[in-house]
């Protein structure tokens, strides 16, 4: 969000004294990571009174309507998405079983973008998910501050209100990556607070105890990650008292959530995010993931493209959302889910962080992967990759939960046997710092 070239004036235009005071100590800290870029909000007046009166509306108009009839705001939407996105003005976009999905940013994002966008305050960054090539995503300065007020709703929904302090990195984004990444502090206009994007890694900080005096003088009220580096930061010896703890980015499993919420002794949110959206779902008490975004019309549909029959198991698209420069229409996120209502709520169960891949029984009929994963929820597993061979045997890279007992492998091979019948299963660690692909197959299934 920005480069070094961008004056600071222009990166923080609404920094008070007290803030900029805050960012120069983070700067500057003896005990700080080893920061490689510089960010700000890009926030003017006018702009944070539009995600001011949007955090409003995350709380007031929150996301309603019922399986056989459709938001009163849609078709405005949808009307005027046909007359300004290049795109969305071809005659097939008036097909019922119309999509849009990555393929398009990857020909071209710029047919997704309104021609009256101001293109003056348009952010454009590259971005790949598991097994696919970067593609670009633009995006708006509004667009980026909006995350905020949707997880501080996440956060309210389990009883967490958050009162940030000027003073400190109050909101910490951790990731865990030896390769890559930025590392950056920045000043939230919103939030009122410093805030900043640290790596775990022992290589990112200027010596061994910098990185839990550093933590620990900030001791951040919210902290977002993903399983991986919330996992780590359970296990490391620091003494933090955050409010919540909010999982983007990765699937978080059960045992992953409850050790870290035991550890830290607050809630841990799961947040279903994507980068062409932002925050589109985060888990309730009780089952399911709530809706978050006030305009964003959520989908689960089948291969054509048609609807599916509410709480059957389908691919995620999207419509709305708070991205000035891409407006979605039907844009499938690769992700499955059921879609389920309690009462006029639209509810996402059973979210699945990719198309499932279908795997070959031992009797030579076709499983659903989404048993497997059903199966290993009950497991000690921070992460897998399950990779079916054209024999059927299967070999599995896990990562394992602090405390797994030696049996974890046995019930790892049980899972997928009670899934898949007698296949041969090999077990391994897993290795991959980063993302990894949860299923895979060497040919098709």
């Amino acid at each position: 969000m920005g480069s070094g070239v961008v004056p600071f004036e222009e990166r923080h235009p609404l920094i008070s004294a007290t803030g900029r005071q805050t960012l120069d100590a983070l700067l500057e800290a003896p005990d700080a990571p080893l920061w490689n870029h510089h960010c700000g909000d890009r926030l003017n007046r006018e702009a944070l009174d539009r995600v001011n009166a949007y955090a409003t509306s995350v709380v007031l108009d929150p996301p309603r309507w019922r399986p056989d009839h459709r938001p009163p705001w849609l078709a405005g939407y949808l009307a005027r998405a046909r007359q300004v996105v290049p795109r969305y003005r071809q005659t097939d976009a008036a097909s019922p079983a119309f999509t849009t999905g990555r393929a398009n940013l990857a020909r071209g994002w710029w047919e997704l973008v309104p021609d009256d966008a101001d293109l003056d305050d348009l952010i454009w960054f590259p971005t790949s998910g598991s097994g696919h090539p970067a593609v670009v995503v633009p995006t708006h300065p509004v667009s980026v501050s909006c995350y905020y007020p949707l997880l501080l709703q996440a956060a309210r929904w389990h009883g967490v209100t958050v009162q940030f302090r000027a003073d400190r990195a109050d909101w910490m984004t951790l990731v865990s990556q030896r390769h890559g990444g930025f590392i950056v502090p920045s000043w939230s206009s919103f939030l009122g607070c410093a805030t900043a994007k640290v790596n775990l890694e022992d290589a990112g900080w200027p010596d061994p105890l910098a990185r839990r005096r550093f933590l620990e003088h900030h001791d951040p009220q919210v902290i977002t990650g993903d399983p991986v580096s919330l996992s780590q930061l359970a296990g490391l010896d620091v003494d933090l008292h955050p409010t919540v703890l909010i999982s983007t980015a990765l699937h978080l499993s059960a045992a992953t959530r409850q050790r870290v919420a035991q550890r830290f002794g607050c809630p841990v949110i799961d947040v279903y995010s994507t980068t062409e959206s932002g925050p589109v779902a985060a888990s309730r008490p009780g089952r399911g993931m709530a809706l978050l975004q006030p305009r964003l019309f959520v989908e689960v549909l089948d291969d054509a493209g048609m609807p599916c029959a509410p709480g059957a198991l389908g691919q995620i698209a999207l419509t709305g959302g708070m991205n000035p420069f891409l407006p979605l229409l039907r844009y499938r996120t690769g992700d499955s889910a059921r879609l389920v209502w309690s009462g006029d709520q639209p509810v996402i169960e059973d979210l699945i962080g990719r198309t499932p891949v279908m795997l070959s029984r031992a009797d030579g009929t076709q499983a659903n992967s989404f048993d497997v994963t059903q199966l290993f929820q009950e497991l000690p597993l921070r992460r897998w990759a399950v990779r079916q061979h054209a024999d059927t045997s299967i070999t599995v890279q896990r990562e394992l939960e602090v405390g797994a007992t030696d049996t974890a492998d046995d019930l790892i091979v049980a899972a997928l046997r009670r899934a898949l019948g007698p296949v041969p299963v090999a077990v391994e660690p897993l290795t991959a710092p980063d993302k990894v692909t949860p299923f895979s197959t060497a040919g098709p299934r």
